[in-house]
Formats: C-alpha cells, structure tokens, sequence
C-alpha cells in the first residue's frame, strides 16, 4: 500500500498510518475516475486550447494538424 501511495505522489509515506494511506489512496481513485469518466471534455478542451495558442503564434501547420485531430475524433465519435 505504501509503495501504491508513493505512486500517487503521496509523500511521508512511512510516516503516515494504514488508515491515513487508505484514505489518501481512495482519494486518488475517486480523482482518477472524475477525470476517467469525463475524459472527452477535458481532451477537447485541451485540443482547442492549443489551436488557439498556434493561431496566437501564426503557426499554420500546428494549427491544420490540430484542426485534423479534432475533427477526426468528431468523425470517430459519429461512427
């Protein structure tokens, strides 16, 4: 358990009590499954996040290349 906490950026590891650990550990399970279940918004939002710093840039061929992995992911989602 203690190496899993380590994982999970828990620090005082072997300061810390079972139960403190246990907790800490759910903590990041439940953190995980946030981001697990809405993992679509976050990636689009991110996507446009950069297509807009490329645009800021005046980065055209950044800028077509992520264009094309959004609306890839828009022609996967439809199928």
């Amino acid at each position: 358990m203690k190496r899993a906490a380590r994982r999970c950026g828990i620090t005082n590891t072997l300061s810390l009590s079972i139960q403190e650990i246990y907790f800490r550990l759910q903590g990041c399970v439940n953190k995980y499954d946030y981001f697990y279940k809405h993992r679509k918004y976050y990636r689009r939002k991110d996507l446009y996040t950069r297509l807009d710093a490329a645009k800021e840039k005046d980065n055209k061929e950044a800028a077509k290349q992520i264009l094309a992995i959004i609306q890839r992911e828009k022609d996967k989602s439809f199928w």
